[in-house]
């Protein structure tokens, strides 16, 4: 077996050799975190989680008929509000009915239990949508199918086998409807989530501004790179970020090819952004100065192509804000040819192709699909 410590500095060696083609292609990248990929179809499945059971296990024993009322009213809007807080959608709002009901009439005890049943139910539901974990308040609400399906003996052992995603709230009948998840901490295909761009470059003497359009975040491996959909991710424990699935692409990010070439037109007063990780922004100009902000406040710029991160305080206002340049070693375009400069505008970006003409390869807007004599006279070419 492996020592821990040679296996770390093997994925490191592979994740900086992975970064340093990134670099060598123009592409910049900003770490997110530890993530998994989870195959969803492999490792999960739907799961309808009622808590009638639970909410049935509360004290309620020494409670008039009225104080019972006034806690499950109090249970459904909680249960709404946690949801909602966990940014989970209603699947269905609660039908009950919340009248007015007259607080000094309910004896002490009754609210007092109101209060402590509705604290405890919040504070159970907050740990399950925080831990993704069935834990022990809600343990009676497995059932043998359950425990079947988790390949599990007993509650207990369903809850550490198991993770729980919630997806959605039916208020009214008292469902979490969710993904339920097993042994996805012994995943294999683990490593780390990077936010990446292409950065680009500027061609014919800053008269077009060309780039590879990339998958926006991706899982590096130990030996691969995953593209991920960020929205499709869920943080667990606050610690790592599990993936499920990966979006069909034919772009390979270690050498770029199948990745698609854009172009718009630049010149004189050009500026052209895109979206870098969830934050963050990456420029091309040819200006001194960028309206980073878009509030009419000009910030000069470091260099022609550069990216942006934007830190907020907690009620989201903008901090600060950092501003790095690209460097850029070597080109990584051939040239682009003169009629597709023409038609390219500066508002819109151009699907562009790789072209070959007696071997030399160019940029164009049209899409040339070399028959097999065509290529052969391409590649004698350019020895006639």
């Amino acid at each position: 077996m492996l020592n821990p410590c040679i296996l770390v500095t093997l994925f490191g060696l592979s994740a900086a050799t992975i970064l340093d083609s990134f670099k060598d292609h123009g592409i910049v990248h900003e770490v997110y975190g530890e993530g998994r990929l989870v195959e969803e179809k492999e490792k999960c499945t739907t799961y309808k989680m009622e808590l009638f059971d639970y909410i049935n296990s509360l004290h309620t024993n020494e409670m008039t008929e009225m104080g019972k009322e006034m806690l499950k009213r109090r249970i459904y809007s909680s249960f709404e509000a946690v949801c909602k807080s966990f940014e989970v959608p209603i699947e269905q709002e609660t039908s009950v009915k919340f009248g007015k009901i007259n607080r000094p009439t309910l004896r002490f005890m009754d609210r007092f239990e109101i209060e402590w049943n509705a604290q405890k139910f919040e504070r159970d539901l907050q740990s399950l949508f925080l831990e993704n974990k069935i834990g022990n308040p809600f343990l009676n609400t497995i059932g043998n199918d359950s425990l079947l399906l988790a390949g599990s003996v007993s509650p207990q052992d369903f809850s550490q086998r198991t993770t729980i995603f919630p997806n959605k709230c039916n208020v009214d009948e008292m469902i979490i409807h969710a993904q339920l998840c097993f042994n996805i901490s012994n995943n294999p295909q683990s490593g780390s989530v990077y936010a990446l761009a292409h950065a680009g470059e500027f061609l014919a003497d800053d008269a077009v501004f060309a780039y590879y359009e990339i998958p926006e975040f991706v899982l590096i491996t130990a030996e691969s790179v995953f593209p991920i959909n960020l929205s499709q991710c869920k943080v667990v424990f606050g610690t790592y970020i599990y993936c499920f699935g990966t979006p069909s692409s034919d772009c390979d990010l270690k050498t770029l090819a199948g990745c698609p070439i854009y172009g718009r037109k630049a010149g004189d007063g050009f500026t052209f952004s895109r979206t870098f990780g969830t934050s963050g922004k990456i420029f091309a100009t040819t200006n001194i100065e960028v309206d980073i902000f878009n509030n009419g406040t000009m910030t000069p710029v470091p260099a022609q192509i550069f990216t942006t991160h934007l830190h907020h305080d907690g009620n989201g206002v903008v901090t600060s804000v950092d501003i790095t340049p690209v460097k850029q070693n070597t080109s990584i375009f051939p040239e682009i040819e003169d009629s597709t400069i023409a038609v390219l505008n500066g508002e819109e970006s151009t699907h562009l192709y790789e072209a070959q003409q007696r071997g030399k390869p160019y940029l164009s807007h049209k899409r040339y699909d070399q028959t097999a004599w065509e290529a052969v006279r391409s590649f004698f070419g350019k020895y006639i």
